[in-house]
């Protein structure tokens, strides 16, 4: 009580024959009760309390006990806010003057874990003044409850914080295959901590987490298979994330949409489609999809059919092939070893010429612009050779019709009459 303390001391009292063995306070004691009693003053508002208030009771506490408790837990938390907000007006104001308006600190959250803090301290400060025993040790108990879990939301707004900080410096690097894991790691830590700050309270509450474990099993098992499509697309994220099939800023193909991956998250995945839409993919369903990753190509494939016209002459087609080869074989994107220029067919209308190679470039746009400056280079070559692009044609031949030579059909006939003839019967 205050700076004083008061020790409770009880006497065995030996049984009789007409009573048995029972415990009685010591005098030592109920001595100092008095003494102990004349220093307690009572709070200056209870004066001001209506006697009704004081003298009903409800479940053997005070009426105004009830009014008493969410009155100074909201006071506490108007308190706290009022303070918080005040200390978020003075950052904001410092932080403009040294020219950092948009510090993370005030965009990430930090002040409500702050003004759980700034609540559990005035509950621990109050805590001493309730009235009974009892009460005193349930608000300590809240205390050290809600001061826990503001050090545990705060370690997680750290958390947050230093993953969009190493997201940041990451995409500035053009390190975009680290964002995945970084943020899977982030999810896996941030978990933890609100795992570890929930045990703690219940150790605070002088709750046994086993026992609350073992009570939630049954529950934990039907929310298992009621969240059998979340569990699949965290496992999904996991493989994503450690096999690494596509990365963020990845150009995919991923079933009948191609986009750019934008973000692997716990769920799901988003893509920026061609169209500038977001297509949002389930990550268990991702993990199971036949993918297509353009951007882990190391060169791209050229490949064309070329139709020369028909009356390009057997020379001036010899000339074109070596030509063009010549043109592959020196050109530094062309991946040399493995390019061939052939001429194919006789097609409907051309002379069909195949140009097969790779260009050493993995960026779709670098390769438009070599095969452009390739394909023009041809264009010469054939102009060179003095023939030129066929177009789809047909020719068609105009004469007069002659008929069929009446004598040249009698003999047929009469030869096939008397092979007959000489065939002996069977």
């Amino acid at each position: 009580i205050d700076d004083q303390s008061l020790d409770i001391l009880v006497d065995l009292i030996q049984p009789t024959a007409k009573r048995p063995l029972y415990w009685l306070f010591a005098s030592e004691t109920l001595i100092r009760v008095p003494e102990i009693a004349r220093d307690l003053e009572t709070p200056w508002y209870e004066k001001y309390i209506p006697k009704s208030l004081m003298e009903n009771r409800i479940f053997g506490m005070q009426l105004f006990r009830w009014i008493e408790i969410p009155l100074f837990v909201g006071l506490g938390f108007a308190l706290v806010w009022v303070v918080t907000w005040l200390l978020r007006v003075g950052v904001e104001w410092v932080l403009r003057k040294v020219h950092r308006e948009n510090m993370a600190i005030t965009r990430t959250g930090f002040f409500g874990p702050l003004r759980i803090l700034l609540l559990g301290y005035l509950v621990s400060a109050t805590a001493p003044s309730a009235p009974t025993l009892v009460a005193r040790q349930m608000w300590r108990h809240v205390a050290i409850a809600v001061t826990i879990a503001g050090v545990g939301w705060l370690l997680i707004r750290i958390t947050v914080l230093a993953t969009e900080i190493a997201e940041r410096r990451f995409r500035r690097q053009s390190s975009l295959s680290k964002i995945a894991p970084l943020k899977l790691a982030s999810w896996g830590l941030r978990a933890f901590l609100a795992v570890a700050a929930l045990v703690a309270i219940l150790y605070a509450m002088e709750i046994n987490p086993t026992t609350v474990v073992t009570g939630l099993g049954l529950g934990g098992v039907a929310l298992a298979f009621a969240a059998q499509k979340t569990i699949e697309n965290v496992f999904g994220t996991v493989m994503i994330v450690v096999d690494q099939p596509v990365r963020v800023g990845d150009f995919c193909k991923i079933g009948e949409a191609t986009g750019t991956i934008e973000e692997i998250g716990l769920r799901c995945t988003r893509v920026r489609t061609m169209n500038h839409t977001v297509l949002t993919v389930p990550n268990g369903q991702l993990a199971a999809m036949v993918l297509e990753n353009f951007s882990s190509r190391q060169m791209i494939w050229f490949r064309h059919v070329i139709g020369l016209r028909y009356e390009t002459a057997a020379d001036q087609l010899r000339y074109v092939l070596a030509q063009i080869r010549d043109y592959l074989q020196q050109h530094p994107k062309v991946e040399s070893g493995t390019s061939r220029v052939r001429f194919v067919k006789f097609g409907a209308s051309s002379l069909d010429i195949e140009l097969f190679a790779y260009i050493l470039v993995n960026d779709y746009a670098l390769f438009l612009g070599v095969q452009e400056e390739m394909l023009i280079r041809i264009m010469d070559i054939i102009a060179e050779a003095g023939t030129g692009v066929a177009f789809p044609s047909q020719t068609t031949y105009l004469a007069k019709d002659t008929g069929l030579d009446a004598e040249k059909t009698q003999a047929v006939i009469d030869e096939v009459r008397k092979q007959k003839s000489s065939v002996p019967a069977s």
